[in-house]
């Protein structure tokens, strides 16, 4: 009689999901999203010519893996979180700071372009320089009929 009492007991706990008592601990969710929410960069215009400009910073936001960054654009860097500028791929995580840098026109009123992509998303900072104030050109000959 015992050991029949003793086995319902064993086949009565193992239906209710054995005896451990401990608790079980969720997976965590594999990151997959390495598509950030769009950014945008602030362009500038009325830039001095053949100048070294920096956009303002964009941070990161909305993925939860590194995401692939690169940038196109004659000329066009990028920087993470303050590191060295680069050229190459690369790859930025939610949160970083990007800024992009590239060297203005050496002509006035005239636009250069970089383009950033993070995952799919892209956005462009466009650098415009000055124009060109009339009379204000200087000349580099000398006429020497001035010179007498």
């Amino acid at each position: 009689r015992f050991s029949l009492i003793a086995l319902f007991a064993v086949l009565v706990i193992a239906a209710c999901g054995g005896g451990g008592g401990g608790t079980s601990t969720p997976a965590t969710p594999t990151p997959t999203d390495d598509v950030p929410n769009q950014f945008t960069f602030t362009d500038q215009t009325g830039v001095s010519r053949n100048a070294s400009i920096t956009s303002a910073a964009i941070t990161i936001a909305g993925i939860d893996k590194a995401a692939a960054i690169s940038i196109a654009g004659t000329g066009a860097t990028y920087s993470i979180a303050g590191g060295a500028y680069t050229a190459s791929a690369g790859t930025v995580t939610n949160g970083q700071t990007v800024t992009v840098r590239h060297t203005s026109s050496e002509l006035p009123s005239t636009a250069v372009n970089s383009t950033l992509t993070i995952g799919t998303i892209s956005d462009t900072f466009t650098s415009t320089t000055a124009a060109q104030v009339s009379g204000l050109e200087i000349s580099k000959e000398i006429d020497p009929v001035q010179l007498q």
